[in-house]
Protein backbone atom coordinates (compact mmCIF):
# COMPACT_ATOMS: atom_id res chain seq x y z
CA UNK A 1 0.00 0.00 0.00
CA UNK A 2 1.35 3.50 -0.48
CA UNK A 3 -0.11 6.55 0.62
CA UNK A 4 0.05 10.02 -0.62
CA UNK A 5 -0.87 12.96 2.03
CA UNK A 6 -1.23 16.63 1.04
CA UNK A 7 -1.85 19.29 3.62
CA UNK A 8 -3.29 22.64 1.73
CA UNK A 9 -3.43 26.14 2.87
CA UNK A 10 -5.86 27.72 0.95
CA UNK A 11 -5.55 31.27 -0.21
CA UNK A 12 -7.20 34.13 2.02
CA UNK A 13 -10.10 34.96 -0.68
CA UNK A 14 -10.90 31.09 -0.69
CA UNK A 15 -11.13 30.34 3.19
CA UNK A 16 -15.02 30.85 2.95
CA UNK A 17 -14.91 27.79 0.67
CA UNK A 18 -13.36 25.17 3.03
CA UNK A 19 -15.77 22.96 3.26
CA UNK A 20 -17.39 23.16 -0.52
CA UNK A 21 -13.41 22.33 -1.48
CA UNK A 22 -13.48 19.32 1.44
CA UNK A 23 -16.83 18.04 -0.33
CA UNK A 24 -15.62 18.60 -3.65
CA UNK A 25 -12.69 16.64 -3.77
CA UNK A 26 -13.86 13.84 -1.79
CA UNK A 27 -16.14 13.37 -5.07
CA UNK A 28 -12.96 14.73 -7.25
CA UNK A 29 -10.62 11.62 -5.67
CA UNK A 30 -13.77 9.11 -5.96
CA UNK A 31 -12.91 9.52 -9.73
CA UNK A 32 -9.63 9.02 -9.48
CA UNK A 33 -8.32 5.49 -10.63
CA UNK A 34 -6.82 3.18 -7.72
CA UNK A 35 -7.80 4.64 -4.81
CA UNK A 36 -8.14 2.98 -1.87
CA UNK A 37 -9.51 5.07 0.73
CA UNK A 38 -9.91 8.71 0.68
CA UNK A 39 -9.94 10.81 3.39
CA UNK A 40 -10.05 14.64 3.03
CA UNK A 41 -11.12 16.89 5.96
CA UNK A 42 -10.47 20.16 8.67
CA UNK A 43 -7.18 20.07 10.19
CA UNK A 44 -7.84 20.59 13.59
CA UNK A 45 -6.96 23.95 14.44
CA UNK A 46 -5.85 24.42 17.91
CA UNK A 47 -3.12 21.58 17.63
CA UNK A 48 -1.38 22.31 14.44
CA UNK A 49 1.73 23.85 13.06
CA UNK A 50 2.23 24.98 9.75
CA UNK A 51 -0.58 22.65 8.44
CA UNK A 52 -2.72 24.42 6.75
CA UNK A 53 -6.56 23.91 6.59
CA UNK A 54 -7.28 20.64 4.66
CA UNK A 55 -5.59 17.21 5.40
CA UNK A 56 -6.20 14.78 2.12
CA UNK A 57 -5.00 11.30 2.91
CA UNK A 58 -5.47 8.61 -0.12
CA UNK A 59 -4.19 5.34 -0.58
CA UNK A 60 -3.19 3.77 -3.25
CA UNK A 61 -2.27 0.28 -4.20
CA UNK A 62 1.48 0.94 -4.63
CA UNK A 63 3.81 4.11 -5.34
CA UNK A 64 2.82 3.84 -9.34
CA UNK A 65 -1.28 3.61 -8.88
CA UNK A 66 -0.21 7.08 -6.86
CA UNK A 67 1.50 8.54 -9.44
CA UNK A 68 -1.32 7.43 -11.90
CA UNK A 69 -3.99 8.98 -10.04
CA UNK A 70 -2.18 11.82 -10.61
CA UNK A 71 -1.89 11.58 -14.54
CA UNK A 72 -5.72 10.50 -14.85
CA UNK A 73 -7.58 13.20 -16.90
CA UNK A 74 -9.89 13.36 -13.83
CA UNK A 75 -7.28 14.71 -11.83
CA UNK A 76 -6.83 17.50 -14.29
CA UNK A 77 -10.60 18.24 -14.59
CA UNK A 78 -11.38 17.98 -10.59
CA UNK A 79 -8.69 18.29 -8.71
CA UNK A 80 -6.49 21.12 -10.29
CA UNK A 81 -8.86 23.44 -10.52
CA UNK A 82 -9.79 22.72 -5.98
CA UNK A 83 -6.06 23.05 -5.27
CA UNK A 84 -5.52 26.08 -7.60
CA UNK A 85 -3.88 29.23 -6.03
CA UNK A 86 -3.82 26.82 -2.29
CA UNK A 87 -0.32 25.97 -0.76
CA UNK A 88 0.17 22.29 -0.90
CA UNK A 89 2.56 20.35 0.69
CA UNK A 90 3.42 16.67 0.21
CA UNK A 91 4.63 13.27 1.44
CA UNK A 92 4.05 9.75 -0.28
CA UNK A 93 4.90 6.88 1.60
CA UNK A 94 5.10 3.23 1.68
CA UNK A 95 2.15 1.98 4.67
CA UNK A 96 3.91 -0.89 6.59
CA UNK A 97 0.66 -1.72 8.53
CA UNK A 98 -2.55 -1.42 8.21
CA UNK A 99 -3.55 -0.73 11.50
CA UNK A 100 -2.24 -0.48 14.83
CA UNK A 101 -4.96 -2.88 16.28
CA UNK A 102 -7.86 -4.42 14.78
CA UNK A 103 -10.80 -2.81 14.61
CA UNK A 104 -9.03 0.13 15.94
CA UNK A 105 -10.26 3.92 15.81
CA UNK A 106 -9.49 5.13 12.64
CA UNK A 107 -7.39 8.10 14.40
CA UNK A 108 -4.39 9.22 12.63
CA UNK A 109 -1.97 11.77 12.87
CA UNK A 110 1.01 13.24 10.23
CA UNK A 111 4.00 14.54 11.56
CA UNK A 112 6.20 15.09 9.13
CA UNK A 113 9.63 16.19 8.96
CA UNK A 114 11.79 17.87 6.54
CA UNK A 115 15.95 18.01 6.71
CA UNK A 116 17.49 20.70 4.63
CA UNK A 117 20.37 19.00 1.88
CA UNK A 118 22.67 20.05 3.72
CA UNK A 119 21.84 18.93 7.04
CA UNK A 120 24.94 16.37 8.87
CA UNK A 121 23.74 13.16 7.65
CA UNK A 122 23.84 11.88 11.07
CA UNK A 123 22.06 14.00 12.82
CA UNK A 124 19.19 13.56 10.00
CA UNK A 125 19.76 9.25 10.77
CA UNK A 126 19.47 10.31 14.75
CA UNK A 127 16.29 11.90 14.08
CA UNK A 128 14.99 9.29 12.20
CA UNK A 129 15.88 6.89 14.52
CA UNK A 130 14.52 8.45 17.73
CA UNK A 131 10.91 8.90 15.62
CA UNK A 132 10.75 5.74 14.93
CA UNK A 133 10.52 5.04 19.02
CA UNK A 134 7.54 7.06 19.74
CA UNK A 135 5.20 4.11 19.58
CA UNK A 136 7.27 2.46 22.31
CA UNK A 137 6.28 5.60 24.58
CA UNK A 138 3.00 6.58 23.07
CA UNK A 139 0.68 3.79 22.55
CA UNK A 140 -2.14 5.37 20.66
CA UNK A 141 0.91 5.84 17.72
Amino acid sequence: MFVSLRMLTLPDDRRGTLDTVIVELQAAAARLPGVRENIVTRVYPSATINAGHIVWRMVHDSEAAANAAMLAPAWRGAVLPLIEGADVTGAGYRMTRKACSPGGTRIWRALLFSCLAHADPALVRELEERTLLLPKYVPEI
